[in-house]
């Protein structure tokens, strides 16, 4: 070609790539000429989603290996990742296109052709498809921040909680879940790496109902979580206080070990038992769920009752570190003060088990109006105690015996403790 020659440059709208699909290869699928949606969206799938989604290299194989073999799939994590991106710009942007629409549209159309022949369909495939969809809803509520709490998670700026933590979810995808887990034959039959854990993560995020495969690793402590045994008269049953003894082991060792430079196994083995330990304080029932072995008498119920809301609340809010979206812990709160209001007995009785409670619900409702009950109530406690609570520094110490990590509740408390004490408490009730 002559140097004064021009080269004829092909038109943008014509130029083409290959579907990422390899079982539907063809062309035309993300058109240059097209909104730019296409091409962020497909970046963010492999650079972002897949990259920290699964934990080591055999998942992300595993997964990208299927993703490629099913357009189902690309279709469903197309729309989850254009839901992903509306979630961390806090605006319905992406997950309203056509583009993203018409990805969803297409997973239910195919997601019915597989139910219709459900004797021979991937059961796996299935239920991929249907977590995704299940758990990828969202609502303009969802980007209200909610009431900030008074904790400071130990994984403040956990990326995928902050994702999964605010999206909605859709109960009759959920029901059908469990019934595709049945005829798979249980989480323990599930042989894609990776798959069960996810499917026991989406349980432990709404309400925990499969068995408990979640592992974990740590060695129980003596010196956890001894308040629970040391300062409920008559005690807890033993699962529950296995429970929160696993939990504070786990809460002491993220206190240690958060922001730190980790090793990823260690990291990894580390969040495994995180959520092993959250999951198993979720699934304490309730007091009238309890067998009638396991229960010793009527006072242990409130005693059970404020236990297992608070270890619930901090759990959610320091060790999983859920976002106060839909103000869950305000909800939690008000339990937690329902179940303190039935009782005038528990300043005497079990005056650090209600410490503990007051202070963990006054950190959830920390800008809340709710929190002017557990301020009035600590301010009595406090001066009915004061030979024992009598300094900020042995009070806090009385709550480490429970859950509680200085880290994440050090600095909230310090300010608790001075508004406490810069009024007369009001009478209140015990």
């Amino acid at each position: 070609m002559s140097r004064g020659a021009s080269r004829s440059m092909p038109n943008p709208k014509s130029i083409t790539v290959l579907s990422p699909v390899i079982g539907a290869a063809h062309s035309n699928s993300f058109d240059q000429g097209e909104p730019q949606e296409a091409a962020q969206l497909s970046h963010y799938l492999g650079q972002t989603l897949f990259s920290h989604l699964f934990e080591g290299s055999k998942q992300r194989k595993a997964w990208f290996t299927v993703f490629h073999e099913y357009p189902i799939l690309f279709h469903a994590f197309s729309h989850a990742s254009a839901v992903h991106k509306d979630v961390l710009l806090n605006k319905i942007t992406y997950s309203n296109t056509g583009q993203a629409l018409r990805h969803k549209g297409r997973s239910i159309s195919l997601l019915k052709q597989f139910l219709a022949n459900l004797d021979t369909a991937n059961l796996e495939i299935l239920l991929i498809v249907m977590v995704t969809l299940a758990t990828h809803d969202l609502s303009d509520s969802r980007l209200y921040m909610g009431t900030p709490t008074g904790f400071q998670a130990h994984e403040a700026h956990a990326y995928w909680m902050d994702v999964y933590g605010r999206l909605d979810t859709i109960p009759e995808h959920l029901g059908a879940i469990a019934r595709l887990v049945e005829l798979a034959g249980g989480l323990d039959k599930v042989k894609l790496p990776g798959l069960a854990n996810c499917l026991a993560l989406t349980d432990l995020m709404i309400l925990p109902s499969f068995p408990n495969i979640l592992s974990y690793f740590l060695v129980r402590g003596k010196a956890p979580g001894r308040g629970f045994f040391t300062n409920i008269p008559g005690g807890l049953p033993t699962h529950t206080f296995s429970a929160f003894n696993g939990l504070a082991t786990v809460d002491r060792c993220m206190t240690k070990y958060c922001g730190t430079h980790m090793k990823d196994d260690q990291y990894r083995r580390m969040m495994n038992t995180r959520n092993a330990m959250h999951y198993s304080v979720l699934a304490l029932p309730s007091w009238s769920g309890l067998s009638q072995s396991e229960r010793n008498g009527a006072r242990q119920a409130l005693y059970y009752e404020i236990a297992r809301i608070a270890a619930v609340l901090y759990s959610c809010a320091v060790i999983y570190g859920l976002p106060p979206h839909r103000n869950w812990h305000i909800q939690l709160a008000s339990q937690l003060e329902s179940v303190i209001e039935k009782t005038t007995s528990l300043a005497s009785d079990a005056p650090l088990l209600l410490l503990w409670a007051l202070c963990v619900g006054a950190l959830a409702t920390f800008r809340s109006p709710n929190r002017k009950f557990f301020e009035t109530r600590l301010a009595k406690l406090l001066l009915q105690q004061q030979d024992t609570l009598e300094t900020a520094a042995n009070t806090e110490a009385i709550l480490e015996d429970f859950l509680w990590s200085p880290r994440a509740c050090g600095e909230s408390f310090a300010i608790l403790w001075k508004e406490v004490h810069s009024k007369d408490p009001i009478d209140a009730n015990f």
